[in-house]
């Protein structure tokens, strides 16, 4: 073991096939805003077959493309990563909203539609409840039903607005946000569901 004293925590772990680490490392260079490094820890993660912290890696460095964060980012990319498990909830949720709004190559607002539908099913038959969703999650789904002038979006734009922490400027625009929609589909016409 003495070969790697004078080694750096990263260089030691690049020898060894312990995935968990790898995943962890991922996370703490996410936590330092080194995206890019990040995304290298992942890809090492969930390329080497056979373990368990692949989907998460897997789901991380989607969620790193899908919010530009890359050097080389791309929604294509992230599409593709959360495709690879469409059982899941959330990849479920985010390849819909992906394919609702449109990626650099796809858009196909039925498919995206029916994804995030998929995803609520799914969240709701594994924990009773959609708690699992937080506000911007919510706001993206009443989005998602918004587009086409379904009354379901009233009661995402509702959770939205409940699970906003006003302390934050953040939750509080998304709240206007949420309110103003609610507004827009009234003034239209559309019954709340």
């Amino acid at each position: 073991m003495t070969e790697y004293k004078n080694l750096a925590l990263e260089e030691l772990l690049r020898h060894t096939h312990d995935h968990a680490s790898w995943y962890w490392l991922g996370i703490a260079y996410i936590a330092r805003k080194d995206f890019n490094n990040a995304a290298v820890w992942y890809e090492k993660t969930m390329n080497d077959s056979g373990n368990e912290w692949a989907g998460k890696a897997r789901f991380n460095l989607a969620q790193l493309h899908r919010g530009g964060m890359l050097l080389r980012a791309s929604k294509d990319e992230a599409l593709r990563l959360f495709e690879k498990n469409l059982n899941g909830c959330m990849s479920c949720l985010y390849a819909g909203f992906l394919y609702f709004n449109g990626t650099e190559t796809k858009k196909d607002t039925a498919k995206g539609k029916s994804l995030v539908e998929k995803a609520i099913e799914l969240l709701i038959k594994e924990d009773g409840n959609d708690n699992y969703f937080t506000q911007s999650e919510c706001y993206d789904i009443g989005w998602v039903y918004y587009k086409e002038n379904n009354g379901k979006a009233y009661q995402w734009f509702k959770k939205c607005i409940e699970r906003c922490n006003l302390n934050y400027e953040s939750d509080r625009t998304l709240k206007d946000l949420a309110n103003r929609n609610m507004d827009v589909l009234r003034r239209d016409g559309v019954k709340d569901i």
